[in-house]
């Protein structure tokens, strides 16, 4: 904490002291030689990035803890916490800003216009899906949260496929896990686990902010958006078609 000067009981003092030098700092970084093993989050950070111009998923030691992973709990469990954010992280390479970016990082269209053409016609199914949500009466842009919500989508799909073919090179007693008292089958456990990760306590202030500023769709829609566009949990949850959870047009990309 070299440079930085402190006055007891003065935080606002000290706040804009720390932006100040913080700001400093990003700027000196300004034209010199990217580092490409730094880091945008401190290990202790409970979150995870996928970065374009280094073509990496990086996931620090705060978010590979309880209650998103622990080498302890069922497979389905940590599948569906842990494994769909890993999941969600890889699909950003392949959403509509990573794709932007070929395996070394630079900046340059590299897909052919059958490819770009197609994943455009299919991204327009996301945008119209979550623009149709509405938190008290104020409607989600489904095109501010198209990457995220390209990701959370792919993210669970790879991380349910993931689970599935570990499940199958395993034979544990996880294969025929039930939590107690609790009538679910590992299939049921993996989306409930999902679910949960998005669990929150947020104000209505809070959440129109969000709409408005926040590239993520609000936590509810993270998850009911998702799931409305998996085959496999309509299956696990015996969802009638042409229902609410269980759609007859589905968003698929990946």
């Amino acid at each position: 904490y070299a440079g930085y000067s402190m006055i007891e009981n003065e935080y606002f003092y000290n706040t804009i002291k720390v932006i100040n030098r913080e700001h400093k700092r990003k700027i000196f970084k300004y034209r010199q030689k990217v580092d490409p093993t730094a880091w945008r989050m401190t290990p202790r950070t409970v979150n995870a990035y996928y970065s374009p111009p280094s073509n990496e998923i990086v996931f620090p030691a705060g978010i590979l803890q309880p209650p998103l992973f622990h080498k302890d709990l069922p497979l389905a469990i940590n599948y569906g916490a842990i494994g769909t954010i890993i999941g969600h992280e890889i699909t950003h390479g392949f959403d509509n800003q990573g794709r932007q970016f070929d395996g070394d990082g630079n900046m340059r269209s590299w897909w052919t216009n059958i490819s770009l053409n197609n994943f455009q016609d299919r991204t327009k199914c996301f945008m119209k899906q979550y623009s149709n949500f509405t938190i008290d009466g104020q409607h989600e842009n489904g095109q501010r949260t198209l990457g995220e919500n390209i990701a959370d989508n792919g993210g669970i799909k790879i991380s349910y496929f993931a689970y599935q073919k570990h499940k199958q090179s395993t034979l544990n007693s996880d294969n025929d896990f039930c939590l107690p008292g609790l009538n679910y089958n590992n299939d049921q456990l993996f989306f409930i686990s999902f679910a949960h990760t998005w669990c929150n306590i947020q104000t209505l202030n809070s959440i129109h902010h969000d709409l408005i500023n926040d590239p993520h769709s609000p936590p509810p829609f993270r998850i009911i958006g998702t799931v409305q566009n998996s085959d496999e949990f309509s299956k696990a949850f015996s969802c009638r078609s042409k229902t609410t959870m269980n759609p007859s047009n589905k968003c698929q990309l990946w």
